[in-house]
């Protein structure tokens, strides 16, 4: 199952994983804070940390230079108000779902 998992969403794979040990987040999540709407792939509010996960799927981030340049300024203007941001490509979490999993939780 978990095979087919990975075969069709990367989200559903983080998801599964995150939420190995029972705790439950919601995602995803919208978040507008004065012009800046993005909707990470994972929101986690966990103490006073704010952590958006996005899981890039090379089809559309940084294809082109708008593209990753957007990207850029969203993770700069949400570092600003505040909240921790972490990006992973598709194939960083497809081949080594484990260490990315270890990396958001030692964020939280």
């Amino acid at each position: 199952m978990l095979l087919e998992l990975r075969k069709k969403s990367i989200m559903a794979v983080m998801q599964r994983r995150i939420n190995k040990d029972g705790t439950y987040y919601d995602f995803p999540k919208s978040i507008d804070f004065d012009n800046l709407l993005t909707i990470p792939d994972f929101y986690i509010e966990k103490n006073d940390i704010k952590l958006c996960v996005y899981a890039d799927g090379h089809t559309y981030h940084e294809r082109t230079e708008k593209q990753a340049l957007r990207d850029r300024n969203i993770d700069r203007e949400l570092q600003r108000i505040g909240f921790t941001v972490l990006r992973y490509t598709g194939q960083e979490i497809r081949k080594n779902c484990e260490l990315v999993v270890e990396n958001i939780m030692k964020n939280l």
